[in-house]
């Protein structure tokens, strides 16, 4: 598919990224890595809205459907669902990537 495809970032996600954010920010004291961070999420969605195939799939965290995505930001891991009929992704997860994610809700 080509053309780019548009996006929606669940609450689950945004409070992800709000609580990795405010972690490396006031508990690392590192609010130069936080926007740094910030700015690598922002670029890695744009990526993913003109390519959302090219990272890799979810069975590595259990996940088999194939529309399930995922992509390694730092130690992170942002998880996002690909909707070819909407041309559309849904940001689900953004997760340190250590983590079991087999009992973590994605949606």
């Amino acid at each position: 598919m080509s053309g780019k495809y548009s996006y929606k970032i669940t609450e689950l996600c945004q409070n992800d990224i709000d609580d990795t954010l405010g972690y490396i920010s006031f508990q690392l004291h590192n609010p130069d890595a936080a926007e740094v961070m910030y700015y690598k999420i922002e670029n890695e969605i744009d990526y993913i809205t003109r390519h959302p195939y090219t990272r890799g799939d979810c069975q590595y965290y259990y996940i088999s459907d194939p529309h399930y995505r995922h992509s390694n930001i730092g130690n992170y891991v942002m998880v996002y669902y690909v909707d070819d009929e909407k041309m559309e992704l849904r940001i689900l997860r953004f997760l340190y990537g250590k983590m079991d994610f087999s009992n973590i809700e994605m949606e």
